[in-house]
């Protein structure tokens, strides 16, 4: 990020509590709130969201279950169901 950024960014790896909503920015507001408690200075969180249209808003932030339970190929399986990919 420093390489992006242009400045020296301090990395420090926080366990949080995540929230559980397919709303992603919720859960980052909520992540962002929970390490600046712990921090007390300013911070900056990392997430990841995928929505399968043909699931609705799934995966959504839980796609690490996804990717846990069912793999890469295991989702690109379940798609193949669906006509709108």
């Amino acid at each position: 990020m420093s390489k992006y950024l242009g400045i020296p960014i301090n990395h420090a790896k926080i366990d949080l509590v995540e929230i559980q909503s397919l709303d992603l920015n919720e859960v980052i507001e909520r992540k962002l709130r929970e390490a600046y408690s712990k921090v007390q200075a300013p911070i900056m969180v990392d997430d990841a969201a995928v929505t399968i249209t043909a699931l609705g808003k799934l995966p959504g932030p839980f796609i690490r279950f996804f990717l846990s339970e069912l793999g890469a190929e295991g989702i690109c399986k379940l798609m193949k169901s669906f006509d709108d990919k």
